[in-house]
């Protein structure tokens, strides 16, 4: 029971701190699968019942009802339902300058990627509404908060110190008020009055990542936005992101999206269309398919 599916959506770009990119549920037959491929936005399943394996970072995980798994950007993985057992499950892929930070909000990061889900009807009937509001001449506003309630499903129990998360929250506007300057360790802790250990200890307990690596997806997710919005060059966009050497901005882009900003560009171009559900997954190859 294919159901519906996007690609890219150029024109899906009200919020573009976070968007969805593509939606939709599935009730698998035996052994039904997609992969391996690798996708430039992240990937989140949702179980609603029946068995499958999800093979990622050279691990195969067996995986039942109430569970769910984020594939992250630019990370190769395979996922495949039980042959006795199918599973029927929902999804949605999404990127944005803030799509790290909400996920490391419930979590989850790109080697903790596994999770449990509350309210297999509530999260289900989430998607459907989701996949509704996201058609060609669906709600971009309704299909953008159906994401942040399914959010609230994921890792109920996960919670982090408000004081903390606080803190990380006024320097990450910090880093996203000043991205495309000459920003530091260093300089975060003198902005902060607070120690280099401290800052990283308080990234990494809070989302999971350093402040360097925040810094970094936050710039490679911003030049992804503006490469799928506006016509700047590369070159433009390189020192628009904080980036003085083109060959290190190339280099650095390449290493989250698996493609050149250009390649990344036309990619974008080629895959912006939205399919409707009598599109057969036959038709359509596993690099465009969820």
């Amino acid at each position: 029971m294919f159901v519906h599916r996007y690609s890219i959506n150029k024109d899906f770009n009200i919020n573009p701190s976070l968007f969805l990119v593509q939606c939709g549920f599935e009730d698998c037959a035996p052994g039904h699968g997609f992969g391996p491929v690798i996708r430039d936005h992240n990937l989140i399943h949702f179980i609603y019942s029946g068995k499958g394996h999800l093979e990622i970072f050279d691990n195969t995980v067996a995986l039942n009802a109430g569970q769910g798994f984020l594939i992250p950007t630019g990370v190769s993985a395979k996922y495949y339902a039980d042959d006795s057992d199918p599973w029927e499950y929902g999804w949605f892929g999404f990127s944005g300058e803030y799509s790290n930070m909400i996920i490391s909000y419930r979590g989850l990061s790109a080697f903790n990627n596994l999770f449990n889900f509350t309210s297999i009807g509530k999260t289900k009937k989430c998607i459907e509404e989701m996949v509704e509001y996201y058609g060609e001449r669906g709600n971009d506003f309704m299909a953008i908060s159906k994401m942040y309630e399914i959010f609230s499903y994921i890792n109920p129990s996960f919670s982090v110190s408000y004081k903390q998360s606080k803190l990380i929250n006024e320097i990450i506007k910090f880093i996203e008020e000043h991205f495309a300057e000459n920003i530091t360790v260093e300089s975060l802790s003198e902005e902060f009055n607070l120690s280099r250990s401290q800052i990283f200890r308080y990234f990494k307990e809070t989302i999971d990542m350093s402040p360097q690596q925040y810094l970094k997806q936050y710039r490679i997710n911003h030049a992804a936005n503006l490469l799928r919005t506006t016509n700047m060059s590369v070159e433009s966009i390189k020192t628009a992101c904080g980036f003085n050497d083109l060959c290190n901005f190339i280099r650095q882009f390449n290493s989250v999206y698996h493609r050149s900003p250009s390649s990344f560009r036309k990619y974008v171009l080629t895959h912006s269309a939205a399919y409707d559900m009598e599109h057969s997954p036959s038709d359509l190859s596993d690099d465009d398919i969820k």
